[in-house]
């Protein structure tokens, strides 16, 4: 039986590996992605490990790149709002769809099987509820999200609660688009009625969108 190497950022789809890392939310509006992905172009487990490490170290390189470059975080914080969890929500829901379409629009079309099935996992586990993975994301995200805004929340909160289960529910609907465009679904379907008012082919570039799609013979 073949031996996987052991590293958390490294994953394997069929015989292939690569690398997969989250983008610290702080920095995924400047880098202008949620995760980076890249082939490692090798079959071999020991191989892979190597190039992952040598992958991952560079990465985390560009994120402290980033954050020497950071704005200051507001040093007064203030209570939030249900008004303002609502928009912090669709801004990260904003946020995150632009940057899922632009990694869709520059990814090469024979990586996007592997990126297809790593959603399809993302999905299951989010179907799944506030599992302590999803929570452990969710609270970083949040955290991050009240920081950079000015705002804090009481943890042991209804407020908080819900502004958990609302990323959630962001989270997952845009994972389920992206997943519906490297299917071949050039339509942007809406899954979540909570976040229907957003019109993603006016927010995103439909002929962008649409070049890529007729690039793929999808009609």
């Amino acid at each position: 039986m073949e031996d996987v190497p052991n590293h958390p950022r490294l994953q394997k789809r069929g015989s292939r590996y690569f690398l997969r890392v989250k983008v610290p939310t702080e920095l995924r509006s400047a880098i202008g992605k949620r995760e980076i992905r890249k082939a490692l172009r090798t079959s071999d487990p020991r191989e892979a490990l190597k190039r992952v490490r040598q992958a991952s170290a560079e990465t985390d390189a560009i994120f402290e790149t980033y954050r020497g470059t950071a704005a200051p975080v507001p040093q007064v914080r203030v209570p939030a709002s249900e008004a303002d969890v609502e928009r912090l929500v669709l801004q990260a829901f904003q946020t995150s769809g632009r940057q899922n379409v632009a990694s869709f629009l520059e990814t090469p079309e024979e990586n996007s099987d592997e990126i297809l099935g790593v959603l399809r996992d993302d999905e299951t586990v989010y179907r799944g509820g506030l599992s302590p993975v999803v929570l452990q994301s969710l609270k970083k995200e949040a955290e991050t999200l009240l920081v950079t805004n000015g705002l804090t929340l009481d943890r042991s909160g209804t407020t908080y609660q819900r502004f958990l289960w609302l990323l959630m529910r962001a989270d997952l609907e845009n994972i389920q688009r992206a997943r519906e465009r490297y299917s071949g679904n050039p339509t942007e379907p809406v899954f979540d009625r909570m976040l229907a008012t957003t019109d993603r082919r006016r927010n995103f570039g439909p002929a962008a969108l649409t070049g890529r799609f007729n690039s793929r013979g999808v009609d």
